[in-house]
């Protein structure tokens, strides 16, 4: 019989950095980083998540036998080389003003030594580590969260190593995984890389602010969309390119230009964060939006499969996936809950798990891996702060009373959920009938820009009801999905309803006790089906992790209510 192997995998260095745990073919914890240091999309190391993990466990570094990383280095380097012969440095001069290579090479090996600190550590506690490549720990992840037996997995980021785009197939005999690989799309046609440059481009941040660009889509008009197609070649195997009169070459400095000198003639230079939009800055967002969906549906039509997980950092555009969904309404699609790369530390230590057992790990069907506060230390803080508290025995009645007063609370329960959406353990919700709530939240609470929607929750059998959604299967647990709305609903729920009439929403089953109860007393009481559901946290600050963050969330916001673990409420 083989040594137990108790396998951390990590995200570290870039961006969304995270640890989980595996222990006896289970993961057991999982965390972002950002939740413990506050920094959102933090690329430092995980230490915080991964003491978190063995602490769940109730063991210490001393048992740990494999670290598996999120990313290949060896396979990073040797693409770099390939790609980056000295001589096209000779022909073009250019690159040395720009010091795009000395910012590569620095970069690079920055990265590189940052691995091999960590390894030295590792190496006292005779720890192995191994490297997994990229896009294959977000199709491990995305396997082994969505309960597939056999699917295709589709990947699409900024970049891998050197892959912006894999889609491999993965069926299931007994205990045995075989892969097949599907297309693979080389940098630098990379569809994650573009969004990012046009995110850049309007005034936001890349690989924060996204789902920016995505809402103001629905206030722009077509005015580029031929502009943006004509530059897109799609090709028969579900590969496509993307011309060099729209992106420059691939850089990863910080402020360098990604768009190219035609693009900046055309549209002008970016606009910087203190301007005022423009209708020219929607109708890019719009068409940067359209070429995407165009993308992943020239994707997934290629794909001959009633079973697709959409993984990577595109996934979570929330949009396209709706319109995926109802587009390929008689397949089943599904989107993991932590598609980004803080997801890619789980994957990694599924495969090294499989790879060392030969043996299948469980599913990971649930977002809650987070930490979780029991009464007494949730208590104990608020007497040791002198903050007043009652308990309360009828959530649910309580909660629904004063929705209906127009109240917002703050729900904060049990284990944290991990990825980007609050999918109720640490929610704010609220009324979404009063047509001045959207503009609340934004002003009181979130401090957002105009055009950025909420989400909302919804049980499962009301939703064809309410909603444009042809899929035959009925899930959506992760608030992954944007869909239109029915037009006799749209003025009975109107702060849940963005400007191009559709919602994002979280579909709830009756697994989910407390969720589901509430949703359907508020209907009763209400005849409408869905609450406004958004995350528990403050504009430039990560969701909440302990009950200290709820209570800072709380005390410098307008939320008038939190409950803690369904019965501890405090006022204001």
């Amino acid at each position: 019989m083989k040594k137990s192997k108790v396998i951390l995998g990590i995200t570290a260095f870039n961006h969304d950095s995270s640890a989980c745990l595996i222990y006896q073919g289970r993961v057991i914890a999982f965390c972002e980083e950002e939740r413990f240091n506050g920094i959102k999309h933090t690329g430092d190391f995980p230490i915080k998540s991964i003491l978190f993990c063995l602490e769940k466990a109730g063991l210490s570094l001393n048992d740990v036998t494999d670290v598996a990383f999120y990313f290949n280095i060896k396979k990073c380097l040797l693409s770099y080389i390939k790609n980056n012969n000295p001589l096209y440095y000779i022909i073009h001069p250019s690159l040395f003003k720009r010091k795009r290579f000395y910012y590569e090479i620095i970069w690079l090996f920055s990265f590189i030594n940052k691995i091999n600190s960590i390894k030295k550590l590792l190496n006292n506690y005779k720890i192995k580590i191994t490297y997994v490549d990229h896009h294959m720990a977000h199709a491990w992840y995305g396997y082994f969260s969505s309960n597939f037996k056999n699917c295709t997995v589709v990947s699409n980021d900024s970049v891998g190593e050197s892959v912006s785009s894999l889609a491999v197939k993965i069926q299931r005999e007994d205990k045995k995984i075989i892969f097949g690989k599907t297309f693979s799309q080389t940098d630098p046609h990379s569809i994650g890389y573009l969004y990012g440059a046009i995110t850049e481009f309007l005034g936001f941040k890349r690989g924060q602010d996204e789902g920016k660009v995505m809402a103001m889509a629905a206030l722009g008009k077509d005015k580029y969309v031929k502009y943006f197609d004509d530059l897109i070649r799609y090709l028969p195997n579900g590969e496509f390119r993307i011309s060099k009169e729209l992106i420059s070459l691939r850089n990863f400095q910080p402020k360098s230009q990604r768009l190219s000198n035609d693009f900046l003639k055309k549209f002008g230079y970016y606009r910087q964060p203190q301007e005022p939009f423009i209708q020219k800055h929607y109708d890019i967002a719009y068409a940067i939006q359209g070429v995407t969906e165009k993308i992943l549906y020239h994707q997934l039509k290629y794909i001959n499969d009633d079973n697709i997980v959409i993984t990577g950092g595109i996934a979570q555009n929330s949009v396209a996936n709706g319109k995926l969904n109802n587009f390929f309404y008689k397949r089943n699609i599904f989107i993991p809950p932590i598609p980004n790369d803080a997801g890619c530390g789980i994957g990694a230590a599924l495969s090294l798990y499989y790879k060392y057992y030969e043996d299948l790990p469980e599913f990971v069907d649930t977002a809650f891996l987070g930490p979780e506060f029991s009464d007494h230390k949730i208590i104990k803080t608020l007497e040791n702060n002198k903050i007043n508290f009652k308990i309360i025995k009828n959530q649910t009645e309580f909660i629904i009373n004063e929705l209906l007063k127009n109240k917002i609370i703050a729900i904060y329960r049990n284990e944290m959920e991990c990825g980007p959406r609050a999918l109720g353990n640490r929610s704010i919700i609220a009324n979404p009938i009063d047509p001045a709530m959207k503009n609340y939240i934004n002003e009181k609470i979130k401090h957002r820009e105009f055009f950025q929607p909420y989400g909302g929750l919804i049980i499962d059998k009301n939703v064809k009801e309410v909603f444009d959604y042809k899929n035959k299967n009925i899930s959506g647990p992760y608030m992954s999905f944007v869909y239109p709305i029915k037009d006799k609903w749209l003025k009975m729920f109107p702060s849940l309803v963005h400007f191009d009439k559709t919602s994002r929403i979280q579909i709830i089953k009756k697994e989910q006790n407390f969720l589901y109860s509430l949703l359907e007393e508020f209907y009763k009481k209400t005849g409408v089906p869905v609450i406004i559901n958004t995350s528990l946290n403050l504009r430039g600050q990560p969701m909440a992790r302990s009950h200290q963050d709820a209570l800072n969330t709380f005390y410098n916001s307008g939320i008038h209510y939190i409950l803690f673990n369904n019965s501890i409420l405090v006022s204001k």
